[in-house]
């Protein structure tokens, strides 16, 4: 078995994004904790989306990309959506899964100066956004920065997150919050699948996929919620896979959050730890494969 072990103080905004978020100072030796439903996963940070009048805090998948990047993983090609399933998605819950997707995937080529690769992820995103309603509402700035900065990891990044920010503003305030989601879970699911292809081999991206147990409990509240019979048949996988995470074992030890008034900051300074044995990562990474190709087929 493999004990995971904590990183601390990792720092909440006070306002998180809910696909992909902004950046955030993280100090070495951070750590990872739950907060009751306000859960902070080690793989990103939280936001929260009223859904239906109920509060569900929500993973964003962007700092995977980040993680692996640190950790001098390689490029592998064979990990990312191809751009040319795009055609195929015709239901509308299918393209905003599948937005979800190649967003993430544009955050993880986005590390790697791949050039006219990072331009297709940047142009399929956008057919999406604007295939669902979205572009229109989106500042046309955020798309031609996006274009035009492709030589920038940080850049693309950056403004990556400015472009799900300003589509998840509008379909929420427009109470089209089943596409916002449908979304968030193409984008959780597609950095899991990334993390699990590291996590074969690297144990401190095994430990970001093992805290997801944390914001499993929020998946499985949203992922019960949605009715499209389209959706169904990743419906019931997901509540799987969430299912797993919960089992694996945690210990929790709480030390009173530090915070930073000037910068209206919380460093979180409790300590958490899970364990995931071979074969739960081996189901968990089954799982997640099942689902992506759910996703993407």
């Amino acid at each position: 078995m493999l004990k995971i072990h904590p990183f601390r103080g990792i720092c909440l905004p006070l306002a998180a994004l809910v696909l992909v978020c902004q950046s955030c100072q993280e100090p070495q030796n951070s750590g990872q904790v739950p907060a009751q439903d306000s859960i902070t996963s080690g793989m990103s940070n939280s936001g929260t989306m009223n859904f239906e009048g109920e509060i569900i805090s929500l993973p964003s998948p962007i700092q995977i990309a980040t993680y692996m990047k640190n950790n001098n993983l390689p490029f592998k090609q064979e990990l990312v959506h191809i751009p040319g399933a795009k055609a195929k998605y015709v239901n509308e819950t299918k393209k905003a899964l599948n937005m979800g997707v190649y967003g993430a995937d544009l955050a993880y080529i986005s590390n790697f100066n791949l050039g006219q690769q990072n331009a297709d992820y940047v142009d399929l995103v956008a057919q999406l956004a604007a295939e669902l309603g979205v572009l229109e509402h989106v500042d046309r700035k955020i798309i031609s920065s996006l274009r035009n900065g492709l030589s920038s990891p940080d850049s693309l990044i950056r403004l990556n997150a400015a472009l799900f920010h300003s589509a998840d503003k509008y379909l929420k305030s427009n109470d089209k919050y089943d596409i916002s989601a449908y979304i968030l879970i193409g984008g959780w699911i597609e950095s899991l699948h990334l993390a699990a292809d590291a996590a074969k081999s690297n144990e401190f991206l095994r430990t970001r996929l093992g805290e997801q147990k944390y914001a499993a409990a929020s998946i499985d509240r949203l992922n019960k919620k949605f009715t499209d019979p389209a959706y169904e048949p990743i419906r019931k996988e997901i509540e799987l896979l969430c299912a797993e995470f919960v089992k694996l074992e945690s210990t929790y030890s709480y030390r009173k959050p530090i915070v930073d008034a000037e910068t209206r900051t919380t460093y979180i300074n409790s300590k958490t730890s899970v364990t995931m044995a071979d074969e739960q990562l081996t189901t968990i990474t089954s799982l997640i494969e099942k689902i992506r190709t759910l996703i993407t087929e």
